[in-house]
């Protein structure tokens, strides 16, 4: 383990990690969480980029879809 990031739902309590994927470069992990967890929120997921080398969340996008696994990264 070299470092924990926490991941924090707009509402304030702890995302739960469910998928996860690496960019080519390297450069960034994607992380989606959702909250569904007792108790049941209505709260959408979110999708956590996390800059590798900053140890540290950069951007969050909403509205993923309740409960979020899948995450794939794709070049173009």
């Amino acid at each position: 383990e070299v470092a924990r990031i926490p991941l924090v739902r707009s509402d304030g309590r702890t995302a739960r990690p469910k998928g996860s994927a690496i960019t080519a470069d390297g450069r960034y992990a994607l992380v989606s969480g959702g909250p569904r967890a007792e108790p049941l929120s209505l709260e959408p997921g979110q999708l956590y980029v996390i800059a590798l080398r900053a140890r540290r969340v950069v951007a969050t996008v909403t509205g993923v879809g309740n409960d979020p696994y899948g995450v794939a990264v794709v070049c173009r």
